[in-house]
């Protein structure tokens, strides 16, 4: 039987989140060059796997004939966002925003690693769900769970509400105030 197509991931993906590759796109290489097979029914008999396939959970898939390792536990943490920290993953979209600003700014990673979180596996794998602007401040869920990410940041699956001061100089009108509150 086949695994229900809530439970299909992208094969690179899995093969990603294993920790055997960097990059999911240093994944899609080895799918390309044939690296990467599937052992399906009780024969375990391997079947190479073309690059866009899904990955059905209950088939073990095998890196240059050898089984992958499990991947890590799913992990989430809950931060709480400074004012002037960015959001952002790449070191170099850092360095280019502090260059343009003209001014020292760290990243959630940053902050991560300040904290003890010093894995660079675990650290690679984290993303933020959703964002946070640099001059705002509050909670911010990063996660390894792709699938848990999406659930969260869908249209109407969760009532979010935010707290926002305005300084009277930058006071909305009306409109712009009852923009805001269907926001």
């Amino acid at each position: 039987l086949l695994a229900s197509a809530a439970l299909l991931v992208p094969v690179d993906r899995v093969l990603f989140r294993s920790g055997a590759f960097a990059t999911r796109a240093e994944a899609r290489r080895a799918l390309l060059d044939g690296r990467v097979s599937c052992c399906t029914g009780e024969e375990g008999v391997a079947v190479a796997i073309r690059q866009n396939a899904a990955h059905d959970p209950s088939h073990k898939l095998l890196l240059d004939r050898q089984p992958l390792p499990p991947p890590p536990p799913t992990v989430v943490i809950a931060l709480h966002k400074p004012q002037g920290v960015l959001c952002t993953r790449a070191p170099e979209d850092t360095s280019l925003r502090r260059r343009r600003e003209g001014r020292e700014r760290s990243s959630v990673y940053d902050h991560l690693r300040a904290h003890g979180l010093r894995d660079a596996a675990e650290l690679r794998c984290l993303a933020p769900v959703g964002r946070l602007d640099a001059d705002s401040e509050g909670l911010l869920l990063l996660t390894n769970d792709g699938t848990l990410a999406q659930c969260l940041l869908a249209q109407g699956s969760i009532e979010k509400r935010y707290l926002a001061a305005v300084s009277p100089r930058g006071a909305p009108n009306a409109s712009r105030a009852q923009l805001l509150q269907r926001l």
